[in-house]
C-alpha cells in the first residue's frame, strides 16, 4: 500500500506540483477507505498506468487527470449520487490548483458520463478516461474473477439479496452495446471484454432454461463447484444427483453466513456459502431448479431469524 500511495503522490506532483497537497491527502484517504475493495488506489494506479501506456499524450492533461482522480472520490455503494457528490468535491478542492475553467468543465462532463455512459463520445479526452475506467473488463481471467469478487464485496450485507439484479443489469447493458470502448487504443480489448462479461453471465446469471446443473464459483470456504482461473469453465453437479438440501446459519462474529449443505445420492456432501461468487443467484433459483424445493423467500427468512441460532431448515 505504501508503494501505491507513493506512486500516486508522484503522479499528482507531475501534473499539479506542490499545489494543494491537502487535496491529495483527502483523495488518498478517500480511496483507502475500508469499504473499498475495488474502487481504491489500485484502480487509480491501473488507470494511470494505462494512460501512460496507451494515451501518453494526455498523461499531463489537467482535465484527464482531474477526471481520473475525482471520478470515484465519493463512493458509497448503495448511493445514487456518487458522481454528483464527486463533482461537488472536485469543484471545492480545485480552487487552489490553478487549473483552467475549461479543464474543470471537461472533467465534470467526464465524471457525469462514468455514471451514464453515452453511446458515442467524440471528445478524445473524455473518451480516453471512460475507456480507462472500463479497461478492467478486458483483464485476464484471474484478475477478472478477483474484480467480480471485489465488486460484490463492496455491496453492504443488507443489500446482497438485491445485488445480482443490479449487477446483471450492468452486464446485460454493457454486452448489448455495439462497442464497449470508444478509442482506437482500446479497440483490441473489445473481444476480451465481451468474453469476460459473457463468462460472468454463465457463472452468476445462469439462463433460466439451464436447470440441468447447478453452477457456482468456489472462491471462499470449501471448493464445491470449481471455476478454472484461466478458462473460466465450471465443473457442475447435476440436479438429479442431489438428494437433500439444508440451509443453516454460521456465526462469523461480525456477520452471519448463510450456507446450503447438499447431500448427494452417494452420501457425499458439500456446502455453498453465501459469500461465494454465484451463490446469491443460486440461492434464489434453487426453488425452481429443484422440483418441490422451498422457494427462496420461504426458507431464507427462516434461517436469518432469530439471530445467533443455526436455524437448520430443510430446503429440499
Amino acid at each position: 500500500m505504501h508503494t501505491q500511495v507513493a506512486s500516486l503522490s508522484s503522479r499528482w506532483q507531475l501534473v499539479f506540483g506542490d499545489r494543494r497537497n491537502e487535496t491529495l491527502d483527502w483523495l488518498l484517504a478517500q480511496y483507502q477507505a475500508p469499504h473499498r475493495a475495488y474502487h481504491n488506489v489500485e484502480h487509480l494506479l491501473h488507470m494511470f498506468s494505462l494512460l501512460d501506456a496507451r494515451a501518453a499524450k494526455f498523461a499531463r492533461d489537467e482535465a484527464v487527470n482531474l477526471a481520473i482522480w475525482f471520478h470515484d472520490a465519493v463512493y458509497v455503494p448503495q448511493a445514487r449520487d456518487n458522481e454528483g457528490r464527486s463533482i461537488e468535491a472536485m469543484r471545492e478542492h480545485v480552487r487552489g490548483l490553478g487549473v483552467s475553467r475549461g479543464a474543470v468543465q471537461r472533467a465534470t462532463r467526464t465524471i457525469q458520463h462514468t455514471c451514464a455512459r453515452p453511446a458515442h463520445e467524440h471528445d478524445p479526452r473524455i473518451a480516453t478516461v471512460l475507456d480507462l475506467d472500463y479497461a478492467i473488463l478486458a483483464s485476464d481471467a484471474d484478475r477478472y474473477l478477483r474484480y467480480m469478487a471485489e465488486i460484490r464485496q463492496e455491496c453492504p450485507w443488507w443489500l446482497r439479496v438485491l445485488y445480482p439484479f443490479g449487477r446483471r443489469a450492468f452486464v446485460d447493458a454493457t454486452c448489448a452495446r455495439n462497442k464497449i470502448f470508444f478509442t482506437r487504443a482500446f479497440e483490441a480489448d473489445e473481444v476480451r471484454a465481451k468474453q469476460n462479461l459473457n463468462a460472468e453471465r454463465f457463472i452468476n446469471f445462469r439462463p433460466k432454461n439451464a436447470h440441468h446443473a447447478l453452477a457456482a464459483v468456489a472462491i471462499r470456504d470449501a471448493a464445491v463447484v470449481r471455476c478454472d482461473g484461466r478458462s473460466l469453465q465450471c465443473e457442475a453437479f447435476a440436479l438429479n444427483f442431489i438428494d437433500e438440501v439444508w440451509a443453516y446459519k454460521v456465526d462469523d462474529v461480525i456477520t452471519d453466513s448463510i450456507r446450503l449443505r447438499f447431500r448427494m445420492q452417494n452420501n457425499a456432501t458439500f456446502e455453498i456459502a453465501e459469500d461465494a461468487l454465484g451463490a446469491s443467484v443460486l440461492f434464489q433459483e434453487l426453488g425452481s431448479a429443484l422440483t418441490n424445493a422451498k422457494p427462496f423467500h420461504e426458507w431464507y427468512l427462516d434461517v436469518v431469524f432469530p439471530a445467533f441460532d443455526a436455524c437448520l431448515t430443510r430446503v429440499f
